[in-house]
């Protein structure tokens, strides 16, 4: 009985998992009467927190002193909640505060939930090799459906009508001109998708040359090839706020680039200094055209004070996915 329920849970989770960039599903925006938001991998969630929570909670499972800021939130959220009703709100046509309230208990629940089961269920490593295999495969499977679109535009500036259908299935958000939104409900929603799971996975594993697939050409992996797909369909969805955010992950990548030099450049600089007095002239006119070099009095990594410089670090499990 034990080996189904945790072969439940696994199966459970992979459909959540890959469900992941459907944001907006025709299905459940009937099934749940949403507007606009209605992701499947929400319905799975419940199911997944109903066969995972209770068995974590009896056998001893504790929550890591790292979630206290984010308990301590919740528990705020809910305090101004709750008062809120003690001020007077001007009435409104149609308006009642207590559905207010309670959308947005409930978001607050399903993103809390999201937190707690990506935090706690894949802590051991299979758990956690099969999470990211799993992002990988259906961020690829994003990847190429948007480049899909993209094609279909801009080879015949517009789309046949198996892509409109196909598109109905998973997204509320029609084709849209020009801009690629893979199966969510508009560009921009896909470019927030792209910044904020799949680029930073596919970056920390890049820099730290790690792979969760044995997948390799020309010593690439495959998440080396997913960075640099998922870069030009965040190009390619247009979005203004999505573009900003990966500019601003750019320059952050720029001073941790920068600081490292700064650092070697100065290293270099302190070890000629040092050896003047044995090597004589030559040495110092090496020191010299380093000081004339100047990269370390300008760069900003060495001014700003980010003590963040690059040092080699194993490829443990909660390091690759830290950068």
């Amino acid at each position: 009985m034990k080996g189904w329920f945790s072969l439940a849970q696994k199966w459970v989770w992979s459909a959540l998992v890959l469900l992941l960039p459907v944001t907006s599903m025709p299905l459940i925006i009937n099934l749940v009467k949403s507007d606009s938001v209605a992701a499947p991998s929400a319905i799975l969630l419940l199911l997944f927190i109903l066969l995972w929570f209770p068995v974590f909670v009896q056998q001893g499972g504790k929550l890591p002193g790292a979630m206290a800021p984010f308990l301590g939130f919740l528990v705020f959220v809910l305090f101004t909640t709750i008062f809120s009703n003690f001020f007077p709100i001007p009435g409104q046509k149609e308006h009642r505060p207590i559905f207010s309230q309670f959308s947005a208990l409930l978001t607050l629940a399903i993103g809390a939930s999201f937190y707690l089961a990506f935090s706690l269920w894949p802590v051991k490593r299979e758990r956690l090799a099969l999470t990211i295999q799993l992002i990988n495969w259906t961020g690829m499977a994003t990847l190429v459906w948007a480049a899909a679109q993209a094609l279909a535009w801009y080879t015949n500036f517009g789309y046949p009508q198996w892509m409109r259908d196909f598109q109905e299935i998973f997204s509320a958000g029609p084709l849209n001109r020009q801009r690629v939104l893979g199966f969510a409900l508009e560009p921009s929603w896909l470019a927030h998708e792209l910044n904020m799971l799949f680029l930073p996975l596919w970056l920390a594993a890049s820099l730290k040359r790690f792979s969760w697939h044995k997948f390799r050409i020309f010593g690439l992996t495959f998440e080396n090839f997913l960075l640099a797909g998922g870069v030009i369909i965040l190009l390619l969805t247009l979005s203004r706020i999505g573009l900003l955010a990966f500019l601003t992950v750019l320059a952050f990548l720029l001073l941790r680039v920068t600081q490292w030099v700064s650092q070697k450049i100065q290293h270099e600089d302190d070890a000629a200094g040092r050896s003047i007095g044995e090597s004589g002239d030559a040495q110092a006119k090496n020191a010299d055209g380093w000081r004339l070099f100047g990269l370390w009095r300008i760069l900003p990594g060495g001014s700003l004070g980010c003590g963040m410089g690059f040092k080699p670090i194993g490829h443990s499990d909660c390091q690759v996915i830290s950068v």
